[in-house]
């Protein structure tokens, strides 16, 4: 990927003047610091107990304390600052970063949520659930490659909608699965859900800068793959979160409504086999219970993103453009082919 990467620069970048910068390095340093103190806080808030312990407390007012020094002083630098806060002011731009956060929070989501359900709850071979998420890949490409022509006839709230629909239908089937599914059984879902997601990113990163001035595009450009890396720390923390309380939630759930005296719990110790103590009978119980956590947690998950997603769609009223008044029609757009209207038509 890098050599194909690196050969594309060369034959297709073109050589611009060098424009002398200046660089502002204590606005660098803390961003740099902020964003370390937030990435560490996230990732070790669930092992640690989150604000049980002093040391996320402690990350977390760095954090806090680096992005109010980071924005007030860019807030007073302006263009001078590392990032040019004053791109904010622009609200097209501003909820295309948003949008561009969660999508990638979603996106990380599934790439977390789906190993875990099929290699550690299903017990398919690696290599197996390899094959399935790789398919997932085809709904990007789908994706990536239906956008650009869906904008020829519909206006990006629409192509907006669409995404968002497709994201949900894909998390809805997600929730829906089993641990008996078969291998193809767990390739739709993500295949909606990475095709509706990238239905809407090239269309969201083209509109992004479609309103800045051409001299702020490189610094808006930097700003929206920022806000697109912290969704991917967002996206880790939140399914981490919602795994670890989810599972234990359930598993307490399962355990207190055992009851001993159950005939139906008794028959199923009983064909254990008579030769197995009751200690390792209650241990496999217990083994069962938790996986029963697991799996119903990872499918709860699902549900919870579902209504995330839809609820993005209320974000489409902000969004107003309009349709060209001379596009052409549907076919014309997507097959070069002029659609007859009557026999008016030539």
């Amino acid at each position: 990927v890098g050599i194909v990467a690196v050969f594309l620069i060369l034959t297709f970048v073109r050589r611009t003047p060098a424009v002398p910068v200046r660089t502002d390095w204590f606005g660098l340093m803390v961003l740099m610091l902020t964003l370390f103190s937030l990435q560490i806080a996230l990732d070790q808030g669930d092992k640690l107990d989150w604000f049980s312990s002093h040391l996320i407390v402690h990350l977390f007012l760095v954090a806090g304390v680096g992005a109010v020094i980071f924005c007030v002083r860019g807030a007073y630098l302006g263009e001078r600052h590392i990032i040019n806060i004053g791109l904010l002011r622009d609200l097209n731009f501003t909820l295309c970063c948003v949008f561009v956060t969660v999508i990638s929070s979603g996106f990380l989501a599934l790439m977390i949520l789906t190993p875990i359900l099929f290699v550690d709850l299903i017990g398919w071979q690696p290599s197996s659930a390899g094959m399935v998420i790789g398919c997932y890949g085809v709904g990007g490409i789908t994706g990536s490659f239906i956008s650009g022509r869906l904008q020829a006839f519909l206006t990006f709230r629409q192509i907006y909608i669409m995404g968002c629909l497709f994201m949900a239908s894909g998390w809805g089937w997600f929730s829906g699965l089993n641990e008996d599914i078969g291998l193809w059984q767990g390739v739709p879902p993500g295949v909606l859900i990475v095709f509706g997601m990238f239905l809407v990113f090239p269309v969201l990163a083209a509109r992004a800068f479609s309103k800045l001035p051409p001299h702020m595009r490189d610094e808006g450009a930097g700003l929206f793959n920022l806000t697109k890396t912290l969704g991917f720390s967002f996206g880790t923390t939140f399914v981490g979160t919602l795994y670890y309380n989810g599972q234990l939630e359930n598993w307490s759930r399962y355990v207190g409504n055992i009851d001993p005296a159950n005939p139906v719990l008794q028959d199923y110790l009983d064909a254990l086999g008579s030769n197995v103590s009751d200690d390792v009978k209650m241990a496999y119980v217990s083994t069962v219970l938790q996986e029963q956590a697991q799996l119903m947690t990872v499918f709860q998950i699902g549900q919870y993103m579902t209504f995330f997603v839809l609820s993005l769609l209320v974000l489409a009223i902000f969004f107003g453009d309009k349709k060209s008044d001379s596009a052409p029609g549907l076919f014309h757009r997507l097959f070069g082919v002029a659609a007859t209207t009557g026999p008016a038509s030539r």
